[in-house]
């Protein structure tokens, strides 16, 4: 179980390393001197890549392991959110626990409120 978690993280970041570095998987393939195929794997989290091309994939995108490996607040998906909802999540992830949790329930509320207005 553990395996598969880290292959949709890892998969989630490198999509998102080769979208911010405007590359496409045959590109990062090319790079690596991997087939297309393995970097389909990675990308759709089906496979783990060895750590040797781990480390090639850092220096291609001048990232650090976690980055790759460890699942980040940037993994919302800017696209699929106005900005000024993605600001406001970004912002809450500063805040003390306490003020989550308040912020979190007004957000409740509102929504709550806004139901038995429509």
């Amino acid at each position: 179980m553990y395996e598969q978690k880290f292959n949709t993280i890892f998969a989630k970041r490198l999509r998102y390393y080769l979208k911010k570095c405007n590359m496409t998987q045959l590109d990062l393939a090319k790079q690596l001197g991997v087939g297309t195929t393995s970097v389909y794997n990675w990308c759709n989290g089906i496979k783990t890549p060895r750590m040797d091309k781990v480390d090639n994939m850092c220096s291609i995108f001048h990232c650090r392991h976690a980055d790759l490996m460890e699942e980040k607040p940037d993994d919302l998906c800017r696209d699929e959110f106005p900005p000024e909802i993605y600001a406001a999540a970004h912002d809450m992830m500063e805040l003390s626990e306490t003020d989550k949790k308040t912020a979190i329930d007004m957000i409740h509320f509102l929504y709550e409120r806004g139901k038995k207005t429509t």
